[in-house]
C-alpha cells in the first residue's frame, strides 16, 4: 500500500487543494499551454507560458480525476512545498477545478534528461559525470536533511539543464575538479515519502534501479537513494544500465558482478577512484553503503584524496617491484 506522509501533513493539502477550487482566476486563465512534455499513469504534463506580461515559463502537471489519487497528490505537493534547493524543481503554484482536476505549477527546465543525453551522445566523460553526480548528490543530501526519500531516482528523473548555469552552486564547491556550465534538476517527487525514523515500506521505484531492500519487501530507509545514485553512476559512465531487472538474487551479487565488469578492457581506462565510489554505493548491505555525505567526501570529489591515493599506490607499486 501507498505510505502516505503524517496525516497532519495530508489534512492540511487537502484543505488546500480544496480551497484552490474557490480561486478567482482559472488555469486557462492565468497559463497558455504548449506541448505536452510528460506523461503517466495519473498525469500529463506541459509546457506553458503565463498570460501576463513577464509570460514566465512554466511546466503544469496536470492529475486528472483528482480523487482518485488523492493521498498520491497530496503527498507530492506537500512535499514540493518543503523544497528549496538548486537542484530540486521548484514548486510554484496550484489549481483545482469543480470538476477535481488539480493541476501543479512547476519551474520550467528547459533541458534533457539523463536518460536521453547518454542515448544520444553515448557514455559522457570522466569530468561531466563527476559534476553531474555531484549535484545530483547535493540535492539528494537536501532531499535527506529534510527527512525527505525520494525512491524513484533515474536518468528519466534528472535534468540536464546547460541553459541556466547557477556559478553560485557549481563554481565555488573547491571538491569539484572542473567547473560545470549546467545544472542537474531532480524532479517528480509523486512516489518520495517522509522517512520519521521508524522505517519505510513499500514497493515504489523504477524496474533496474530498486535497492534488494525494496524488492525484498523488507523495511528500508534514505539509503536506496544512495543505492539509485551508484547505479545513476555506472549509467552515464558506460552508457549501459547495469540492471534490468529485479531480481533480488542477482542484485545481491552485486560485488561479483561489479568485480567481473571492472576487470573488462571497456573500463580499463576509468580511474579506480569511480570504480571505488561505484562499488561504496552499490554495497548490498544499507548498513555498510556510503550516505549521500560521505559519498560527496569521497575521493573522486577531492583532489587532495586523489593525490594521496595516486602517491601510495605508485610507493606500493615500488615496493612491490623491489
Amino acid at each position: 500500500m501507498y505510505r502516505q506522509i503524517p496525516l497532519r501533513y495530508s489534512n492540511q493539502v487537502m484543505n488546500s487543494i480544496k480551497a484552490q477550487r474557490n480561486r478567482s482566476s482559472t488555469v486557462s486563465e492565468s497559463y497558455i499551454f504548449e506541448n505536452k512534455i510528460g506523461s503517466g499513469s495519473h498525469s500529463n504534463v506541459y509546457k506553458a507560458i503565463g498570460n501576463n506580461q513577464s509570460q514566465d515559463q512554466v511546466a503544469v502537471k496536470h492529475y486528472f480525476n483528482t480523487w482518485s489519487c488523492e493521498s498520491l497528490i497530496a503527498n507530492e505537493i506537500a512535499i514540493l512545498k518543503r523544497l528549496d534547493h538548486p537542484n530540486c524543481a521548484k514548486f510554484l503554484d496550484l489549481f483545482v477545478t469543480f470538476n477535481n482536476d488539480c493541476y501543479l505549477i512547476l519551474e520550467y527546465i528547459d533541458g534533457i534528461d539523463l536518460f536521453d543525453k547518454v542515448k544520444d551522445e553515448g557514455n559522457l566523460s570522466e569530468s561531466i559525470s563527476q559534476a553531474i553526480i555531484h549535484q545530483i548528490l547535493s540535492g539528494a543530501q537536501y532531499l535527506h536533511d529534510c527527512h525527505i526519500v525520494h525512491r524513484d531516482l533515474k536518468p528519466e528523473n534528472l535534468i540536464y539543464d546547460n541553459h541556466r548555469y547557477n556559478s553560485k552552486l557549481n563554481g565555488h564547491d573547491p571538491k569539484v575538479l572542473d567547473e560545470p556550465h549546467f545544472t542537474i534538476k531532480i524532479i517528480d517527487f509523486a512516489y518520495s515519502t517522509i522517512d520519521d525514523g521508524n522505517g519505510i515500506t513499500g514497493v515504489y521505484g523504477s524496474k533496474g534501479y530498486m535497492a534488494p531492500e525494496v524488492v525484498e519487501e523488507k523495511i528500508y530507509n534514505k539509503a536506496i537513494d544512495c543505492w539509485t545514485i551508484g547505479l545513476i553512476t555506472y549509467f552515464i559512465l558506460s552508457g549501459q544500465r547495469l540492471f534490468n531487472t529485479n531480481d533480488y538474487e542477482t542484485l545481491c551479487n552485486t560485488p561479483a558482478i561489479l568485480d567481473s565488469i571492472f576487470n573488462e578492457t571497456t573500463w580499463s581506462l576509468i580511474s579506480p577512484d569511480i570504480k571505488d565510489f561505484i562499488r561504496q554505493l552499490l554495497m548490498v548491505d544499507p548498513k555498510e553503503r556510503l550516505t549521500c555525505q560521505a559519498a560527496l567526501n569521497h575521493a573522486w570529489f577531492n583532489p587532495k584524496l586523489q593525490n594521496y591515493n595516486a602517491l601510495n599506490n605508485d610507493n606500493n607499486s615500488a615496493h612491490l617491484d623491489l
